[in-house]
């Protein structure tokens, strides 16, 4: 799993608001469910809030792994890019990209990163959430 693809999978699985889970932590989504959350239309106000929080994370160091992973990507680390990529890509080439780019971050900075930068987008994506409810 890639490090853009494991850190939008656990600001999903962290967010108990999308599943309606109560313990989101023991669930598992697949990359064929994260493109459905943020390329199919009935998830607009999903996507756009992962694609929000993506945005809030400043991660340039890793805009070589990106480029060395995900074939089309020029190495910026956007939340809208991320979306776009997975939409136009084969679940095939996001599983390829994805081993890549975990691999390169685990090497680089380990598995532990992961889940500090995923906690971070998971806290922002379930803030907005719970926001959007409110205001509904």
């Amino acid at each position: 799993m890639s490090f853009i693809t494991y850190l939008s999978l656990q600001v999903l699985l962290m967010s108990a608001f999308v599943f309606g889970a109560e313990s989101s932590e023991s669930e598992e989504i697949s990359a064929e469910d994260m493109k459905i959350l943020l390329c199919d239309e009935k998830n607009a106000e999903v996507s756009k809030i992962i694609v929000g929080c993506f945005d809030e994370m400043s991660l340039p160091e890793y805009a070589s792994i990106i480029t060395q992973c995900y074939a089309g990507l020029n190495g910026e680390i956007n939340g809208q890019l991320m979306r776009d990529w997975y939409c136009a890509h084969s679940m095939d080439e996001i599983m390829k990209a994805d081993e890549c780019s975990d691999e390169m971050v685990i090497a680089e900075k380990g598995e532990e990163f992961l889940k500090e930068i995923a906690e971070l987008l998971g806290e922002c994506v379930e803030s907005k959430l719970s926001n959007d409810k409110k205001r509904k």
